[in-house]
C-alpha cells in the first residue's frame, strides 16, 4: 500500500485514494444516472450506496474496497466503506457525494449530477479551494467499457487529479499519481 493510506491530510484526491486503499468514494468515495440507482437517482447514483456492494482494483492501490454497513455521525447517516482494515463513510444529499473519516469534517467530493463541461470550485473542511472540470465520455478499464463522467480536480497540489466514474457502478478508474492510480477489474452492486 501507498503512504496515502497511513495518515496524509485528506485532499481530495487523497480521499478518493482512500477509496482504494480499503477505506471510502467512493469517495466517499464515497452512487446510476440521474433518473436512477439504489437510493433514489440523482446523486446517489454516482456511486451504488448499498450495504454488501463491492469493487476490486489493480494498480498502485490495488484490493477490494466493500460497503460494510451504515454509521451515524453528528446526526447525519453515512454509509460505511471498508478493506485492508480502514473504513471511511460516504452519503449522497443535496448536490453531491460528502465523505469523512470517523474524526475529521465532512468534505464535499463531488458535484452530481454534472453537465459535461462544467466548471465548479468548493472549499474543503480546512479552506483549502479546489477547481473541478468534468467531461463525459466512453471509458475502457478492464472491467468493461463505460459511460463515465471524469473529474479533474486542481488544488494547491502542481498536479491534477481526475477520477472517473461510471454511474450506476462506482469509480471506475483514478489517476492520483504517487504509485495511486488504479482500475476497477471487477464489482458486484445492487
Amino acid at each position: 500500500m501507498s503512504s496515502i493510506c497511513t495518515g496524509a491530510p485528506y485532499t481530495p484526491a487523497t480521499l478518493l485514494s482512500l477509496l482504494l486503499c480499503g477505506a471510502l468514494v467512493a469517495g466517499t468515495l464515497t452512487t446510476a444516472c440521474d433518473s436512477g440507482g439504489s437510493n433514489g437517482g440523482g446523486q446517489s447514483a454516482l456511486i451504488p450506496l448499498e450495504t454488501g456492494n463491492s469493487w476490486t482494483y489493480e494498480g498502485g492501490l490495488g484490493g477490494t474496497v466493500s460497503i460494510s454497513g451504515t454509521r451515524t455521525i453528528n446526526g447525519t447517516e453515512y454509509y460505511e466503506f471498508s478493506g485492508s482494515g480502514s473504513s471511511y463513510f460516504a452519503d449522497a444529499r443535496g448536490d453531491g457525494i460528502f465523505v469523512r473519516d470517523n474524526f475529521d469534517p465532512e468534505e464535499f467530493l463531488l458535484k452530481y449530477p454534472v453537465e459535461d463541461g462544467e466548471i465548479y470550485d468548493y472549499t474543503d473542511g480546512e479552506g483549502v479551494t479546489y477547481q473541478v472540470t468534468v467531461s463525459k465520455q466512453s471509458v475502457e478499464v478492464e472491467a468493461g467499457t463505460f459511460d463515465a463522467v471524469k473529474y479533474e480536480i486542481d488544488g494547491p497540489d502542481p498536479a491534477a487529479d481526475v477520477a472517473t466514474f461510471a454511474p450506476g457502478v462506482g469509480l471506475i478508474q483514478i489517476d492520483a499519481g504517487y504509485s495511486r492510480d488504479a482500475e476497477l477489474t471487477s464489482y458486484d452492486v445492487e
